[in-house]
């Protein structure tokens, strides 16, 4: 890293790399975005099968918005993908396929 990126990520982030909560939050947040906003654009059997698309998608747009505070992504793994259950979303949210005679 170089001293430009820790200037930056000085001037950006602050006190928050004092406490770990605050600096977690920070983070965070950037990777539920990146995740989120990179999964709207798959179906879930997508990002199943294209499981290393989808990983490099969010790596790059996660490390974009890191970039930003001077700091750097080293690597991302994706240990699991779960779909919410369509019984936590009201039902105008959720929609049946429906299939039509031939």
């Amino acid at each position: 890293m170089d001293s430009d990126a820790i200037a930056n990520a000085a001037q950006t982030l602050g006190r928050r790399t004092l406490d770990p909560e605050a600096l977690k939050e920070v983070i965070e947040g950037k990777f539920v975005d990146a995740l989120r906003s990179v999964a709207a654009e798959m179906a879930m059997d997508e990002l199943h099968e294209q499981r290393s698309s989808f990983v490099q998608k969010v790596q790059q747009v996660v490390s974009e918005d890191l970039l930003k505070n001077g700091l750097e992504l080293e690597s991302v793994s994706l240990t699991g993908l779960d779909q919410t259950d369509k019984a936590f979303f009201p039902p105008t949210m959720c929609s049946t396929p429906k299939v039509w005679p031939r």
